[in-house]
């Protein structure tokens, strides 16, 4: 399977955000939830895991402990992540984007990310 050639780059932000999205609900957590235990709104939460903000170190602790995991976890995933999305010739950028193309830029992502996960299921 190749993946289409419009998808070459995405945010670090983004990769954490989907890890996020994935271990909460995996959890089976909503996002008012645990938006509601580390002290922020549903809004806020969903752009986390939308990529449109960055976590500082104190929330993905607070989060990484409600997740029952380490923050090293949720990084050490986001690395792996990053360095299979390169090999597959997908720029990581380290900053965001401009809001008017940070939309299409986690619409581009998911399709990489669901791409790479069908992938790895398939070994």
């Amino acid at each position: 399977m190749k993946i289409p050639e419009e998808v070459h780059r995405t945010t670090y932000s983004i990769i954490i955000g989907r890890i996020l999205a994935k271990y909460r609900k995996a959890l089976k957590i909503d996002q008012e939830t645990i938006a509601g235990k580390i002290g922020i709104k549903q809004p806020a939460w969903s752009r986390i895991e939308r990529g449109e903000v960055g976590l500082d170190m104190e929330t993905l602790s607070d989060v990484s402990r409600i997740m029952g995991c380490h923050p090293v976890d949720i990084i050490n995933e986001a690395e792996s992540t990053k360095a299979n999305l390169e090999i597959m010739g997908i720029e990581v950028l380290m900053t965001r984007p401009s809001q008017k193309n940070n939309v299409a830029l986690a619409l581009l992502t998911g399709a990489a990310l669901t791409f790479l996960m069908m992938q790895i299921a398939r070994k």
